[in-house]
């Protein structure tokens, strides 16, 4: 047998969209009427789109030119959702919670 050993103290792990997403803030989460979504910065175009955990698709919203989106939850029951945002030619998913 041989024992390798692997130094990976000079590995950069992630992307400039990994960093990007990071910085996507979802808040209240857990919400209950509306939820905002904070980009780090005002983007031309942004679709965001509601599914459930079985994977549904409830809902679709679209911005121009803003950093906080408001997305109204009160018509959606509670539990697991994902928003799957579109912007600047990436996709970000990020998990919201509805009480």
């Amino acid at each position: 047998r041989s024992i390798y050993k692997l130094d990976l103290s000079n590995v950069v792990l992630g992307t400039a969209a990994t960093t990007f997403s990071e910085t996507i803030v979802v808040a209240p989460n857990p919400a209950i009427n509306v939820t905002t979504v904070t980009l780090p910065s005002a983007v031309s175009s942004v679709s965001v789109q509601v599914f459930d955990a079985m994977g549904k698709k409830v809902g679709v919203f679209n911005y121009s030119d803003q950093k906080h989106l408001t997305i109204p939850v009160a018509n959606f029951k509670s539990g697991i959702y994902f928003l799957r945002l579109n912007l600047e030619g990436t996709t970000q998913t990020k998990k919201l919670i509805i009480k």
